[in-house]
């Protein structure tokens, strides 16, 4: 499996089991959709919705480091949501569960059982995982609210950054 659809899934499976989402969110992998009990092809896309996907990789100048920026967005029906307390509480939640693997990362916790496990779950996706090592996590940029088509939008980014043993 290509990474980027590995730190989606891992990303997905973290949030369904550490953010506490309330009943019937979505955790839409862009890649992997049918993985989430939740979703159904129509409609595609149920609100409330947390949305979770990656970019292909990006190589530095050295051609040596990758990095995937993965998105994740928080979105209700403004209609059901009008004063965006569902959507505000979901983003926390996002946050929150972010936060605390990237500060697991920045202390050098090992021994976290949250970042331990979410480095194990994309290890076990990817193709040649003998050949994979993880480099490390950045917050990227935001996605401020906003309202697209009937629905009310926030938003956070994750930077995986990894090697190639084998480059």
């Amino acid at each position: 499996m290509n990474v980027s659809k590995a730190i989606e899934q891992a990303v997905s499976e973290l949030l369904r089991d550490e953010a506490e989402l309330g009943a019937g969110v979505t955790v839409r992998a862009w890649q992997s959709l049918a993985q989430d009990p939740n979703w159904k092809a129509e409609p595609d896309k149920a609100f409330p919705l947390i949305d979770v996907r990656c970019s292909a990789p990006a190589v530095d100048q050295a051609q040596s480091t990758l990095a995937v920026t993965c998105g994740i967005l928080c979105a209700t029906k403004t209609q059901d949501d009008k004063d965006h307390a569902i959507v505000s509480a979901m983003y926390g939640e996002v946050e929150r569960v972010i936060f605390a693997l990237f500060s697991a990362f920045r202390r050098g916790d090992d021994e976290d059982e949250v970042y331990s496990a979410f480095l194990a779950r994309i290890i076990a996706l990817v193709d040649n995982a003998s050949a994979f090592s993880f480099g490390g996590f950045q917050i990227g940029e935001a996605s401020p609210p906003s309202d697209d088509n009937g629905a009310s939008i926030i938003g956070m980014s994750l930077i995986v950054n990894y090697s190639w043993l084998d480059f």
